[in-house]
């Protein structure tokens, strides 16, 4: 995920989301970030500033639609887990039906999680995956906004310095 050599730049695997699919059959891309984006070659140069705001306008809206695809293949896998949960749920209730003392929700969900200890853990294990991965988009989305902010903040001060020299 983060480049082993700094924690400037990262590679993720984001699933592509596709509505129906469940997410073991959704196909990934590599999405790719480095900070280093965020700066400039030459502070004073009026062209420059422009033209980077024209890109960094193209790169919030394609991290944001990434963010927002990323937040539906979380969604999913959250209701995957749901169901399967709920299914396991009513087997285990099932079983303890005609028990004197129904066994508590506590109980049922620590069965849960030792009986189909594989499942359950893959499913935590996955998720928490993919809710890093949402997480980082969304600093990612965080940054470039930020940049935006001081972009024109630049461009303001140039043109009020440029007035004044006038």
């Amino acid at each position: 995920m983060l480049n082993k050599d700094n924690f400037e730049s990262y590679t993720l695997a984001c699933k592509v989301f596709e509505e129906g699919k469940p997410s073991s059959e959704l196909s990934q891309k590599d999405i790719t970030f480095n900070a280093a984006e965020l700066e400039l070659s030459d502070l004073h140069n009026t062209e420059i500033i422009n033209e980077e705001m024209n890109r960094i306008s193209r790169k919030i809206f394609r991290y944001s639609v990434i963010l927002e695809m990323q937040a539906h293949v979380l969604q999913l896998m959250e209701d995957e887990f749901d169901m399967w949960h709920s299914k396991r749920y009513l087997e285990v209730s099932a079983e303890h039906a005609t028990d004197k003392k129904a066994p508590t929700n506590v109980l049922l969900d620590s069965i849960l999680s030792t009986r189909w200890e594989s499942e359950y853990s893959s499913f935590k294990s996955t998720m928490r995956t993919e809710q890093y991965k949402h997480n980082l988009l969304k600093r990612t989305v965080s940054a470039l906004e930020g940049y935006s902010y001081k972009l024109h903040d630049l461009q303001d001060y140039r043109k009020a310095a440029m007035m004044k020299g006038m």
